[in-house]
């Protein structure tokens, strides 16, 4: 029994990873690391799920997300992480208490983590789709 259910969940897994990719269209995402202007979905969401520490230049990987007060927290945990705001907080809580990543910056406001990656090299935010203010210097551009 217990073999068919990690066979199960081994096959639902990339599913899951396929469905949240042609969701990140919902999704801008801004990133302050030269010479990196564009990433896949897949590579974009292992980043955000701690796939990396480093950038190819060597800086800390440094990701800010929205905090659970801000309006488009539930469409980033859904998206990104699949599931809600509690379990996105879960599953940092739990890389963070073992060790394997550092936390990443939780901000209210799309303004705020603008702010935050334009100021900080090596870092990458989430915010909602099509806000005008972000200049595309620090666009990142999502391929498939």
């Amino acid at each position: 029994m217990k073999l068919k259910i990690l066979i199960l969940f081994i096959l639902l897994i990339p599913m899951e990873l396929t469905s949240q990719s042609q969701k990140l269209g919902d999704l801008d995402f801004l990133i302050n690391v030269s010479n990196i202007s564009s990433l896949s979905s897949k590579e974009t969401i292992s980043i955000f799920r701690n796939g990396r520490s480093l950038w190819p230049n060597d800086q800390r990987v440094t990701i800010v997300l929205p905090s659970n007060k801000s309006l488009f927290a539930e469409k980033v945990a859904l998206e990104l992480y699949g599931g809600s705001i509690s379990s996105m907080q879960k599953f940092w809580l739990a890389l963070v208490f073992q060790g394997r990543a550092n936390p990443p910056v939780f901000l209210q406001t799309e303004e705020e983590i603008f702010d935050f990656v334009s100021k900080n090299p090596g870092s990458i935010g989430v915010v909602g789709k099509g806000h005008p203010k972000f200049p595309e210097k620090y666009r990142l551009t999502i391929t498939q």
